[in-house]
């Protein structure tokens, strides 16, 4: 399968190429950052993958890239987070993630065979901290509370626009608080990394519950929705665990997997939330199984400890939500 991946070279998308390739599908990235790309392939110490050049902020590029590598998918990971807007350019993440997956899908339509697309999408176009219930499935009212969450609400409209304007097969996977190696920030690498370094971790004292998934999962779930079948429109999934975790969980579940306590510094407030989705249309539409959560901390851990190195990076003494 000839596939494209934008965002190839960020935390999920890492993962995902690599999958790809040790599938043996054909890969193309697109990207703007030949550096990242480069690196990542020559990590893989593959061939099956080729870099493509092109911003997806400038549509005739974005032609000329789908043009070259007629895909029969396309992986659309590449986002821009609000934190990583140059000079807290709020305008640019509105851009980035609503403009620029127009484009990309603008340009699909350009090539004989319509290519299935996978949107990745966040729980950010719910208002993940006061959901109006819980679980969360995917008829929820859609409430951003974020300009994140808006860019990606952006994009999703665009996948449902040119899905019944122009007939494109589009997956919508609206994705959870994702972990796994790769990943220096929340609550499940700072557990972890307390029990490595014998520091503390810092979390709010009232409940906080959150569905997390691994990243493994999220890429599975990302190769179910281009797997061979029926399946025509555009479809959203919940993808997450289907189950509500505190950060107590998480801190327990390491201790358990590590076999080493933890210090915590309790923050004292007012704060207290749930969100947990519902996945079962993605367990019957995909056959989506995630793994238990201890399962996955597991491998995360193994992955910080193989060959007997350490392997962190500093982080901030904020809380962790």
């Amino acid at each position: 399968m000839r596939v494209l991946v934008t965002g190839g070279t960020g935390f999920i998308g890492r993962h995902l190429y690599r999958r790809l390739v040790s599938d043996g599908h054909q890969v193309f990235v697109l990207t703007h950052a030949r550096g990242q790309a480069g690196d990542l392939m020559r990590e893989s110490g593959e061939n099956s993958a080729s870099l493509v050049r092109g911003d997806l902020l400038d549509y005739p590029a974005a032609e000329s890239a789908v043009k070259l590598c007629q895909p029969s998918a396309v992986f659309h990971l590449a986002s821009m987070r609000c934190e990583d807007a140059p000079d807290g350019n709020l305008g640019l993440v509105l851009r980035t993630n609503g403009e620029g997956t127009f484009n990309l899908l603008k340009a699909c339509l350009q090539i004989p065979e319509l290519p299935h697309v996978v949107y990745a999408s966040a729980m950010s176009v719910y208002n993940f901290e006061a959901p109006s219930y819980v679980p969360v499935d995917e008829k929820h009212p859609i409430s951003p509370s974020d300009t994140y969450g808006l860019s990606k609400l952006m994009g999703e409209l665009s996948c449902q626009f040119f899905s019944t304007q122009a007939g494109l097969t589009c997956d919508i996977l609206r994705i959870s608080g994702t972990f796994g190696p790769g990943k220096h920030k929340g609550i499940v690498y700072n557990s972890l990394k307390a029990a490595l370094m014998g520091s503390p971790v810092r979390v709010h004292k009232n409940e906080v519950k959150r569905d997390l998934i691994s990243v493994s999962d999220v890429v599975e779930a990302l190769m179910l929705s281009v797997k061979p079948g029926t399946r025509v429109g555009c479809n959203v999934y919940n993808i997450g665990s289907g189950v509500a975790t505190s950060l107590q969980d998480v801190i327990d579940a390491v201790e358990r997997v590590t076999g080493r306590a933890i210090q915590v510094d309790y923050i004292e407030d007012n704060y207290a939330s749930q969100f947990v989705y519902d996945i079962r249309k993605s367990e019957s539409g995909l056959d989506f199984r995630p793994r238990p959560l201890e399962d996955r901390i597991a491998e995360f851990w193994g992955s910080l400890t193989a060959n007997g190195r350490v392997s962190t990076r500093s982080s901030t003494g904020r809380a962790i939500v």
